[in-house]
């Protein structure tokens, strides 16, 4: 019989895809796999058909969310997390893993389960939450005060040194326009330095005086960046 265009477009994109594909029954046992799912769980297709889902995908979730989707045919594709061992070195791999339904005459008559490795992903997500705790932890214990404020020069952040030196409470500021705590004399070189910086020029340090929970202005010299 000759294959319609869909079953040659899905033959093509099960060869060439670099996502593993598996295609069960609906039991839950291997029919065939693709070369990517052979690379990805060292395993060849000759050795693990008609073998349980369970032998290469051993967590209890991938059948738990089969056995959903048995009782409601229609139901959408589920995506699953999974950390296993898949290499003969024992290292951890974090599997991505897309159970979806075949259903015929209103029941499953097979599973398409599309896999990915995403632990590259995960550990970049990792280290990059890790570094921004460094960054926060860096930045709000500097020896520096320190502050963000928007194009208006509306205060949004400021570290704790700012209270230590200032005796003024972040509260006291956050929300409110920078220009109430400079000097009048320093306010159109903060307002300058602020334009220049927004237009992507490169400031050197300047002075200003900044007024103190007690009233005195504190001079202090700034730097500024985006």
């Amino acid at each position: 019989m000759k294959k319609t265009s869909s079953e040659n477009a899905f033959e093509y994109l099960f060869k060439k895809t670099r996502e593993a594909i598996l295609i069960l029954d609906h039991s839950g046992k291997i029919l065939t796999i693709n070369s990517a799912a052979e690379r990805l769980f060292q395993i060849k297709q000759e050795k693990i058909r008609g073998k349980s889902i369970r032998k290469i995908i051993p967590t209890p979730l991938l059948q738990q969310t089969m056995d959903r989707l048995k009782k409601k045919p229609d139901s959408q594709p589920i995506s699953l997390t999974i950390n296993q061992r898949t290499t003969s070195h024992g290292d951890e791999t974090i599997l991505q893993a897309t159970v979806i339904p075949q259903p015929a005459q209103h029941k499953v008559t097979g599973y398409l389960v599309v896999t990915r490795d995403i632990t590259k992903e995960r550990k970049m997500e990792k280290t990059l939450q890790e570094n921004q705790h460094l960054y926060r932890f860096v930045v709000e214990n500097s020896p520096w005060a320190m502050y963000a404020v928007t194009a208006d020069g509306t205060v949004t952040w400021l570290n704790s040194t700012f209270e230590k030196l200032s005796g003024w409470k972040r509260s006291e500021w956050l929300g409110k326009n920078f220009s109430s705590i400079i000097h009048p004399d320093d306010l159109p070189l903060a307002i300058k330095t602020l334009r220049e910086t927004l237009r992507g020029k490169k400031v050197p340090p300047y002075q200003l005086r900044v007024r103190s929970k007690s009233g005195e202005y504190l001079n202090g010299e700034f730097k500024t960046g985006i």
